[in-house]
């Protein structure tokens, strides 16, 4: 009688447990799905960005279905781990001899924050990056440029009321500046370039900086994209051999307009880690639950050493830095 009441019970928890891994299964099948639709509609778009948290699901499901025999859900789960992998591919760099001649910080301070005691203490002490791109930068970040232009003397002020402002802070002088305007249905943004000239280099670096519309509706995608479309035609004509990019574009590596944007501009997006760092939302904490949305990307004559993530500062983003080695152009 036990025996019986054992394996009713056995068969009860196997039952209950193949049932939700079914239901998520659907919910999985259906997420890969629509992100192969991502350039039909902002939804499906948003469905592209999750390729990690795909193979994940797919992995622990796929074991699931492995141990309790269940071979064609197990074949499935195989096949969306595939073709997730096949997606995600990236070049992983590993870190190599070349010297580290420059880094750069992109960081999303978050509009909301107007107490910059915290990021002021953070680039004092620290001195993150030689150069730094703040955006969401209101009126107040002329408080931070006050307070670190001992270790930064030269910058770019080009503030806003809304999100959508940027500073530029960096250790070596800006030999020449450019406001590219963006102007689109959401709001006129805008595109930096700054020419930097750097140590131990007889060419100049050239710095892009943008912060991209969040695509919450189709309007604003569509702007996202033209934006990012815009701004790949103004660096794809830029013959300078050192040049990044950098900024929040609340776009993933997954996206394919992202990789519309890395074929316009051959420019390089590289990892040093299997695991990409992450930057938003910083809330959320573990790494599962965010995503890569800030970027760093860069031409042939820079060579990845490292990037990784600092303290959020009480901001929804990580700040994200790069350091490169100069090669020859």
């Amino acid at each position: 009688m036990e025996e019986n009441l054992d394996g009713n019970l056995k068969k009860t928890l196997r039952d209950t447990a193949e049932g939700l891994a079914n239901i998520l299964s659907a919910i999985l099948l259906l997420a890969v799905g629509l992100s192969f639709l991502a350039r039909v509609h902002w939804l499906a778009d948003i469905f592209s960005h999750f390729l990690i948290q795909y193979i994940i699901g797919a992995v622990v499901l796929g074991s699931f279905y492995a141990m309790i025999r269940t071979w064609p859900m197990a074949g499935l789960m195989a096949l969306i781990l595939f073709v997730s992998l096949h997606e995600i591919r990236r070049p992983v760099t590993p870190s190599s001899n070349v010297v580290p001649a420059i880094s750069v910080m992109q960081y999303n301070r978050l509009i909301a924050q107007t107490n910059h005691d915290v990021l002021i203490e953070f680039i004092t002490k620290t001195h993150p990056a030689d150069i730094i791109v703040i955006q969401e930068a209101g009126a107040e970040m002329g408080k931070v440029i006050d307070h670190v232009k001992d270790i930064y003397p030269y910058y770019i002020n080009e503030t806003r009321s809304h999100a959508f402002g940027m500073v530029i802070l960096t250790r070596y002088p800006i030999t020449d500046r450019k406001f590219i305007p963006l102007p689109g249905p959401i709001l006129d943004n805008f595109l930096l370039r700054a020419s930097i000239d750097i140590p131990g280099s007889e060419e100049n670096l050239v710095l892009y900086a943008l912060h991209a519309v969040p695509p919450t509706d189709n309007i604003p995608w569509a702007q996202r994209n033209s934006e990012l479309q815009r701004a790949s035609t103004y660096v794809a004509q830029d013959n300078s051999p050192y040049i990044i990019m950098a900024g929040d574009w609340n776009i993933t590596p997954y996206s394919p307009f992202f990789q519309d944007f890395l074929t316009a501009t051959r420019l390089n997006y590289q990892e040093t880690q299997l695991y990409p760092p992450v930057t938003w939302p910083s809330t959320f904490r573990l790494p599962v639950f965010q995503v890569g949305i800030d970027h760093i990307l860069s031409s042939d004559s820079l060579k990845l050493i490292r990037k990784e993530t600092g303290s959020p500062m009480s901001s929804d983003h990580y700040p994200l830095i790069a350091t490169f080695g100069l090669a020859s152009p």
